[in-house]
């Protein structure tokens, strides 16, 4: 079967929640991808990074964009984007450290 990706310092419940104590990492929910021509972020969502590994690092890519980037997640919030950025918020593809 297909391997999820897993929520890193947050948890879901239906928007972005602060993540259970003692737990790093929750599966995420199936994602729905909508097309949106002419598309501008709203105001109560997440830009959340996609990231391949765990580690969150990689090489920058000719494009200027790590190698370990995967995309960026459009997720619903009642906080300010900065709260999320200081608990390190992203998805993860995989628990691989390397």
């Amino acid at each position: 079967g297909a391997e999820a990706a897993d929520l890193s310092g947050f948890d879901w419940g239906g928007a972005l929640v602060d993540e259970s104590l003692g737990r790093t990492t929750t599966p995420c929910p199936v994602l729905h991808f909508l097309p949106d021509e002419n598309h501008a972020v709203e105001d109560d969502v997440y830009v959340c990074p996609c990231y391949k590994t765990a580690r969150r690092t990689g090489t920058l890519g000719t494009s200027g964009i790590s190698t370990n980037f995967v995309l960026s997640v459009e997720l619903p919030s009642d906080k300010e984007k900065d709260y999320w950025v200081l608990r390190g918020a992203a998805l993860i593809c995989s628990d691989d450290s390397e």
